[in-house]
């Protein structure tokens, strides 16, 4: 990171394990340690650490907004428990010294999905013609170009210690099953 301004960590194994995964929490968790550490070491001026809404707890009324913690007790899985860890762990660099901010999409769609993301899994499934079967519920859908933008809100006007959830429209599963 010697000479570096501003990193933008995305990387992350995306994993839907309910239990303990080793792998996932490495790569997730022990993964942003290591940035921080070089990041704090390198002087670098700002981090965009990108988690996720999932990594949050839900309040009671199913309400998610900034000022809800990160919190891997009551994770649902493997993938939000280790990135809700890491978010704890950029906050605390932050609460350190370390100008940071973190970015929490909501489920991420859009145009150039190579690796087939779990919408984008969901969203290609529900086109194929055939006998389509939905389950009661709804995501708040984000495209990737809005989420491209706001990380570089967050890294050029983003409060250092700062959350932010980058979301775009609640649709329900039938919704997305019929668009």
């Amino acid at each position: 990171l010697q000479g570096v301004e501003v990193v933008h960590h995305l990387a992350a194994r995306i994993s839907l394990a309910a239990g303990p995964d080793a792998q996932t929490e490495r790569v997730n968790l022990d993964g942003t340690c290591n940035l921080l550490e070089a990041a704090s070491r390198s002087g670098i001026r700002r981090l965009v650490y990108v988690s996720s809404i999932y990594a949050m707890r839900r309040s009671r009324q199913g309400v998610v907004d900034e000022a809800c913690p990160f919190d891997p007790a009551s994770a649902q899985g493997a993938y939000d428990r280790s990135k809700a860890a890491a978010s704890l762990a950029v906050l605390a660099a932050a609460a350190g010294g370390l100008d940071a901010v973190i970015a929490c999409p909501t489920a991420v769609t859009g145009p150039h999905d190579y690796q087939r993301s779990e919408a984008g899994r969901a969203i290609l499934l529900n086109m194929r013609p055939g006998v389509r079967f939905t389950v009661d519920g709804a995501y708040d859908f984000v495209d990737v170009r809005d989420v491209a933008r706001g990380l570089i809100l967050a890294a050029e006007r983003g409060s250092p210690g700062a959350v932010y959830i980058l979301g775009g429209e609640r649709l329900t599963v039938r919704q997305v099953s019929r668009l």
